[in-house]
């Protein structure tokens, strides 16, 4: 009768678990960076294509290309802040 030998890890679950803990920590917070970095980026575009439609608009007196151009702004600004708001807690959390 053969028995079969149990794995080594099954006996070692807390061994590790402090470094994975921390790995899981360092990438959420390179996650964050990114995303901050992404969303501020495309709120710069939105702000950028938005103030150019607006302005496109004014000069054709074309209201409805005027009123896309104002909201696609306020999308970019929005976006910005966003990325700002994600820059605190990333902040906030490297101070703990």
């Amino acid at each position: 009768m053969c028995l079969a030998r149990p794995s080594p890890k099954l006996f070692m679950p807390a061994f590790g678990t402090r470094l994975s803990i921390q790995r899981l920590f360092f990438r959420q917070r390179e996650d964050i960076e990114m995303s901050s970095m992404k969303d501020k980026v495309a709120g710069v575009a939105n702000q950028v294509a938005g103030k150019v439609k607006e302005e496109t608009g004014k000069l054709t007196d074309n209201e409805r290309l005027e009123a896309e151009g104002a909201a696609q702004n306020l999308k970019g600004k929005v976006q910005k802040t966003a990325g700002d708001a994600k820059d605190a807690v990333k902040s906030g959390i490297d101070k703990l």
